[in-house]
């Protein structure tokens, strides 16, 4: 039996600004069950997978949108190990070779678009 592609929907639940994968996460399991969603609380529960999906909130888009470079986003400045946002995460798991292949399905932030949000990100998921 074929594994079931995992996709890891980050974010902070209890932040409305941060929430949309976990909001999303009862839908999509409903949706896609031959897809394994697992949501993550912390970017420090990251796994070290071949190949990495992730569903996460990024600031300054306004559809979602599919990234699949570590690089394409801005250096966060960081003044403590509180500070380490996904993209930072990233980085570090690429340097140290624990990132093989990532692929970061980001989605905008608007709980009031998030029928919109949530079409957009079926699509990209079909895509896949």
């Amino acid at each position: 039996m074929p594994n079931k592609q995992t996709i890891y929907l980050i974010g902070n639940p209890i932040m409305p600004e941060d929430s949309l994968p976990h909001v999303f996460g009862p839908r999509l399991k409903k949706d896609f069950p031959e897809i394994i969603f697992d949501e993550l609380d912390s970017v420090d529960e990251i796994p070290y997978d071949d190949l990495l999906i992730l569903v996460d909130i990024v600031k300054g888009i306004k559809h979602v949108t599919t990234f699949d470079d570590v690089n394409d986003f801005a250096d966060v400045p960081n003044y403590s190990l509180h500070d380490f946002d996904l993209g930072t995460t990233l980085k570090i798991l690429k340097k140290f070779g624990k990132l093989k292949k990532v692929l970061i399905i980001g989605v905008p932030g608007e709980m009031e678009r998030q029928e919109e949000i949530y079409t957009e990100l079926v699509t990209r998921i079909c895509d896949l």
